[in-house]
């Protein structure tokens, strides 16, 4: 059961712990959440493998994630964030964005290589 929902600490650069990720449990889409230490909830929506997603406070975007690849780009997993409200300081928001995104390939990858029974 905790297998099917996973989390990811937040740590700053003293190593402080500052939040979690979380998946919600929901029966058809994954749907994550990031819980800052003081309380502060923050909804994560969209395509996040294919990097097009919202990080959202309230249902407002906070911070918004973008493709930047197209068919002929050399570097097809950059990405751009914009960063729409001050909530979250910018090392902080990066580092949300780049754990949802291991954790989604994490399950992706595990999903792909559980075997057949």
């Amino acid at each position: 059961m905790f297998t099917l929902m996973p989390k990811l600490i937040i740590s700053d650069h003293q190593g402080n712990e500052v939040g979690m990720i979380q998946r919600k449990f929901t029966f058809f889409k994954k749907k994550y959440l990031y819980i800052r230490n003081d309380g502060d909830t923050y909804e994560i929506t969209g395509n996040i493998t294919d990097r097009k997603f919202d990080v959202l406070r309230f249902g407002v975007p906070i911070i918004q994630v973008r493709t930047l690849s197209s068919f002929l780009s050399l570097r097809p997993h950059t990405f751009a964030l914009e960063f729409l409200e001050p909530d979250l300081d910018k090392w902080e928001g990066i580092a949300v964005v780049q754990g949802v995104r291991m954790m989604v390939k994490d399950e992706n990858s595990s999903t792909a290589t559980a075997p057949d029974q």
